[in-house]
């Protein structure tokens, strides 16, 4: 299916895979990303390639497929509806979320030399950057400034350490690592019937990653933090929003 224009009977198919990974059918979420990463990596280098876009095509095809497991749990089929479409329409809120897209905020916080600076040309003396910051989380792309290499770094390590993983097992790793989710959340997302299939998995993908061929490079990431719980309660931090970096870029410059 990969290899063909989706056309309405491979629509048909895509709508009962998806209804299996909601149902929580072991390797649904494997079928199913097999039949639809090809249009979003599409999506994902279009997006990529549009003026002003900030995301790399690859960090948006895994956000394409994470939309694409959250948009299988939600998905009702109906008259004059398909998967495909509500997927669609879930790539673009995804990879709006992964450019960082957000507020008018943000643009003033993007184009400031501080937080000192004059939020608006036209008024010095009024508010400044910081004023419009809703507290610390929004500071961080500021006081982590000289973290951008090191983090563009360890996210490269990490996106490639998990790509050596089954793609339910690097899910079930990014929903609970790195979006904050519980085992009991993350499980019929990522295609496991329940909390002790998914921490079995959970324990599998840790072990092939301590003996993968990215092990020293994720434990120089680790390391690098020196404090796992300070870096893994910033990683839950929900301001990181306001601050155009990701949340593992918020988690990584609150060491600073």
């Amino acid at each position: 299916m990969t290899s063909e224009v989706i056309d309405s009977k491979n629509g048909a198919c895509l709508d009962e895979l998806a209804l299996c990974l909601k149902a929580g059918e072991p390797g649904a979420a494997l079928k199913l990303w097999d039949a639809v990463r090809r249009f979003v990596e599409m999506k994902a280098r279009k997006r990529a390639a549009a003026h002003g876009c900030r995301a790399q095509a690859d960090d948006l095809t895994q956000a394409g497929f994470l939309a694409m497991l959250e948009t299988a749990a939600q998905y009702e089929p109906g008259e004059g509806k398909n998967f495909l479409s509500a997927l669609s329409f879930s790539l673009m809120k995804a990879f709006a979320a992964e450019e960082g897209i957000r507020t008018t905020r943000r643009d003033a916080l993007q184009y400031a030399d501080s937080t000192e600076a004059a939020a608006f040309r036209d008024d010095s003396e009024g508010e400044t950057v910081g004023d419009l910051l809703p507290d610390d989380g929004a500071a961080l792309a500021f006081v982590g400034v000289e973290y951008v290499d090191f983090l563009d770094y360890c996210r490269r390590e990490i996106r490639a350490a998990l790509d050596t993983l089954p793609p339910e097992y690097a899910a079930l790793l990014r929903l609970h690592y790195l979006e904050g989710r519980t085992l009991e959340a993350a499980a019929p997302l990522c295609g496991f019937l329940s909390k002790q299939t998914a921490s079995e998995a959970e324990e599998r993908a840790l072990r092939r990653l301590e003996r993968g061929k990215h092990r020293l490079e994720l434990w120089e990431c680790l390391t690098a933090f020196e404090d796992f719980e300070q870096y893994r309660e910033a990683a839950r931090y929900d301001k990181w929003k306001t601050a155009r970096i990701s949340r593992t870029e918020a988690a990584a410059v609150v060491k600073s």
